[in-house]
C-alpha cells in the first residue's frame, strides 16, 4: 500500500514540475506582450506585465522544489544533501543573475537629481523606469534586438544625453517624427494645433542672454524620422530640444512610470504623500 502511496506521489511531483514550467512559460510570454504593448491595457499595463514576468521567472528557477514540499519516499536526489556553502552560493548566483537581467532588460531605478521636471518631479525622487516597453537592447553593444519603438506623445522618457552620454536625461516627449513643433508666448504648437500641458509650468520671464531661459517663441521645426522632440516640464529651468536639438530614438532607455521612494533633502524627511504616484 505504501509503496503505491509513494509511485502516486511521484506522479504528483512530476506533474508539479512540468505545471510550474508551463505557469513560468505562459506568464512570461504574457508579460512580454503587454511589456512591449502587444496586449491592449490602460496604464496599468507595464506594472502586470513585470509581475507576470517576475513569477514566470521564479516559477521556473525554483519550481523543482515544489516536489520536495510533499511528504513521501525521498527520491534518489534527495538523498544527496547539499552543503549549507552550496545551497548560499546556488541562492546567490540565482539572484545575482535575476538581478543583473531585470535591471538590463525589464526595469532600473533612477534618482532624479535636478528640478527639470518639476512639479511632476521633485529633486529626491526615485522612479522606476520601465525598459522594456520600447522594445530589447544590448546595452554593452547598444544594439536593438527588437524596437526600438517610438515612444507615444507625453510619455516621460530616461535616455542618454546626447553630448555626454555617460549622463542620463529625464524629459517629456513632445514632438514625433514627422511634426512640426513651435512654441508661441509660451504655448507649445503640434502641427498647427495647440497641445494641452497641465503639466508644464513657466515661472520665470524670460531673460535675454539666460541661456536657461527658453524665451517665449522657439520654431517651427519639423521633427526629422527616429528622432523626438523633448521638453522638460519645468520650461524655465530645463536643457532639452531647444538647446541641444533632437532625441535620436535609439538613445531611449525607456519609460518612467512610478515614484518608489522619495526623499526632502531641505526637511530631511521622506515625502510619504509621493511614494506609489504613478507617472503620466
Amino acid at each position: 500500500m505504501s509503496e503505491i502511496l509513494n509511485r502516486g506521489k511521484e506522479k504528483i511531483r512530476g506533474w508539479a514540475w512540468i505545471g510550474t514550467r508551463l505557469l513560468g512559460g505562459f506568464c512570461i510570454i504574457v508579460g512580454l506582450a503587454l511589456l512591449v504593448g502587444a496586449i491592449p491595457t490602460e496604464r496599468f499595463g507595464p506594472l502586470t506585465g513585470m509581475g507576470l514576468l517576475l513569477v514566470g521567472f521564479f516559477s521556473i528557477l525554483f519550481g523543482d522544489k515544489v516536489g520536495e514540499w510533499l511528504p513521501g519516499r525521498p527520491t534518489e536526489r534527495e538523498t544527496v544533501k547539499k552543503s549549507a556553502a552550496r545551497e548560499w552560493g546556488e541562492a546567490i548566483v540565482i539572484a545575482v543573475v535575476l538581478a543583473v537581467f531585470i535591471r538590463t532588460f525589464i526595469v532600473q531605478a533612477f534618482k532624479i537629481p535636478s528640478g527639470s521636471m518639476i512639479s511632476t518631479l521633485l529633486i529626491g525622487d526615485h522612479i522606476l523606469v520601465n525598459k522594456f516597453i520600447y522594445g530589447v537592447r544590448i546595452p554593452v553593444l547598444d544594439t536593438w534586438v527588437v524596437g526600438p519603438r517610438v515612444p507615444q506623445r507625453e510619455d516621460i522618457i530616461v535616455f542618454k544625453y546626447p553630448h555626454d552620454e555617460s549622463r542620463d536625461f529625464i524629459k517629456r516627449v513632445i514632438g514625433l517624427p514627422g511634426d512640426v513643433v513651435e512654441i508661441r508666448n509660451k504655448q507649445v504648437y503640434i502641427n498647427g494645433e495647440p497641445l494641452e500641458e497641465s503639466y508644464a509650468s513657466y515661472k520665470d520671464p524670460a531673460t535675454p542672454g539666460n541661456p536657461h531661459s527658453p524665451g517665449a517663441s522657439f520654431g517651427p521645426i519639423t521633427v526629422p524620422k527616429d528622432k523626438l522632440f523633448v521638453l522638460g516640464d519645468n520650461r524655465d529651468h530645463s536643457q532639452d530640444s531647444r538647446f541641444w536639438g533632437f532625441l535620436d530614438i535609439h538613445k531611449v532607455e525607456g519609460e518612467a512610470f512610478v515614484i518608489y521612494w522619495s526623499w526632502d533633502g531641505d526637511e530631511g524627511q521622506p515625502r510619504w504623500n509621493r511614494i506609489g504616484k504613478l507617472l503620466y
